[in-house]
């Protein structure tokens, strides 16, 4: 305002300006078509142009290397006094590092701005300043899940393990591999924290990869191989992990023949999505071939910077328009409940495959219609509802890829960032199917200009005294494991029998 103009006009001019430009080269895409020019480019400016400032400092990092250059006046400043304040600010910060390299730890809240804690609060977390690379909140999907881990601590929902079979590994390389991604991403250096109502994820600056490499070569002719290989598989996730401490993966490597080996790879769901662990393992493989990983140019925490900085007035109105027109939750598991009190309790699985014949004809229904095959299920998981609910409108929830368009380097970046949405459907039975099933497919499209808000938002908005909308979840993949591993698979390897939990 006028008296904030006032109060600044009265300062005193500052002598010295200082703009620090950031990582350049992490400011383009790998793909990209534009690229930093290496020819010179002239001057910026009119040499005879007023200066702002007695001196402007501007600093960069490119290619890995700080460059700092320094403007002044030719009519004000001798070159050789110029020289002689760029070397004497060199060795100062040359000795700042060294400083900071021999051991001296601490850490201020302006080391971790997204984390908002005070230097007491900072000085009472249970970690060692040493250790401690990066500091920030959670994303709306990692709070709900971190929630439902600390109040089931024994339970495994939230723990995902591949298995797979390799023939022709070399388990040096292999275990290297994995130990230079996990010092390449910081999601897999990441624990999880509770300060009283705070919940933040920290980033260990090292840790040691659990690899287990297990000798069963003289195992290999017996019948029960397949079922020692299923336990050590069940006495890894029932070993869970501390969430404090990272890393939240381990991995089994057993050796089964002369050049064969199994791997069994656990993770918590914290840190990694489906697309983020097809292309963590593409990323293993080509490191494992000695292939030169491109800088990916950004970090997880970039991902909670952006949600931190979105603007949510227009989601709030989106999703109160949409839960308006749901007039109760939707609950599929109270009228499909056995009556007589001996249904099983806890958790199972049921399996059913559609045949390659139905799968060509589902895709060739969904073309037929203009939509994705992810509408069609979604439209005949909604019909099911309507039968067995009886309600006009129902509710499932869905699960979306999340990854912001609008965020530099976000489709190469690992992490979690799944969200899970209501789908509130009509079903009107005088309606034409197509025109249905198009208007479903367009609520789909909109949907993901509001695909960040958190559920407990939008539950939350809808009223219905906070509780949830639906009791089912709808979940349609499109990142194969197996075509991942396949299509990065480097020369001399054979890898089969991927299997997912």
């Amino acid at each position: 305002d006028a008296a904030q103009r006032r109060r600044l006009s009265a300062l005193p001019r500052r002598e010295v300006l200082f703009n620090y430009l950031g990582q350049l080269d992490a400011s383009f895409e790998q793909d990209s078509p534009w690229r930093l020019s290496e020819e010179p480019v002239g001057a910026c400016m009119d040499e005879d142009a007023p200066r702002s400032h007695a001196l402007a400092i501007n600093g960069q990092i490119h290619a890995g290397e700080l460059r700092l250059e320094i403007g002044y006046s030719a009519a004000r400043y001798r070159a050789d006094t110029i020289a002689a304040l760029a070397a004497s600010y060199q060795a100062e910060l040359e000795a700042l590092i060294a400083h900071c390299s021999e051991g001296a730890a601490g850490v201020t809240p302006s080391d971790f701005p997204l984390a908002g804690l005070s230097q007491a609060q900072l000085d009472a977390l249970p970690l060692a300043a040493a250790q401690l690379e990066d500091l920030y909140p959670l994303s709306p999907m990692q709070a709900g899940m971190l929630f439902h881990s600390l109040y089931a601590p024994d339970g495994s929902a939230y723990l995902n393990q591949i298995r797979l079979d390799i023939e022709g590994l070399d388990a040096a390389r292999f275990r290297e591999a994995w130990q230079g991604l996990q010092a390449r991403h910081d999601i897999l250096r990441t624990g999880f924290l509770t300060q009283r109502e705070r919940l933040l994820q920290w980033v260990a600056r090292d840790v040691a990869l659990p690899f287990a490499e297990h000798d069963w070569r003289a195992r290999a002719g017996e019948e029960d191989l397949g079922a020692a290989l299923d336990e050590l598989a069940r006495a890894d996730l029932a070993q869970g992990f501390d969430l404090s401490q990272p890393p939240l993966q381990r991995l089994h490597l057993v050796r089964t023949g002369p050049a064969r080996h199994h791997l069994i790879w656990t993770t918590h769901h914290l840190l990694l999505d489906g697309w983020s662990t097809s292309q963590l393992l593409g990323e293993v493989l080509r490191r494992y071939a000695g292939e030169a990983l491109a800088p990916h140019g950004g970090r997880y925490r970039d991902y909670i910077a952006w949600l931190a900085a979105r603007e949510g007035g227009a989601s709030e109105a989106y999703w109160r328009a949409q839960t308006q027109r749901l007039e109760s939750p939707t609950r599929l598991a109270q009228p499909t409940q056995p009556t007589n009190g001996d249904a099983d309790a806890g958790h199972g699985e049921h399996e059913r495959i559609l045949d390659a014949s139905r799968t060509r004809r589902l895709l060739a229904a969904a073309r037929r219609a203009r939509i994705t095959p992810n509408t069609l299920v979604q439209a005949a998981w909604a019909l099911l509802l309507r039968r067995h609910t009886g309600q006009d409108v129902v509710a499932f929830g869905a699960t979306v890829a999340g990854r912001p368009q609008d965020l530099a380097g976000a489709e190469h970046l690992l992490g979690l960032f799944i969200n899970t949405l209501p789908v509130i459907v009509e079903i009107d039975p005088w309606r034409r199917v197509d025109d249905w099933l198009q208007a479903l497919q367009a609520q789909n499209l909109a949907l993901r200009e509001h695909e960040h808000t958190p559920l407990y938002d939008i539950q939350r908005w809808a009223g219905q005294a906070g509780q949830g909308l639906f009791d089912t979840l709808l979940v349609f993949e499109n990142y194969p494991v197996d075509s991942a591993l396949q299509a990065a698979t480097p020369g001399g390897l054979r890898i089969g029998g991927v299997e997912n939990r």
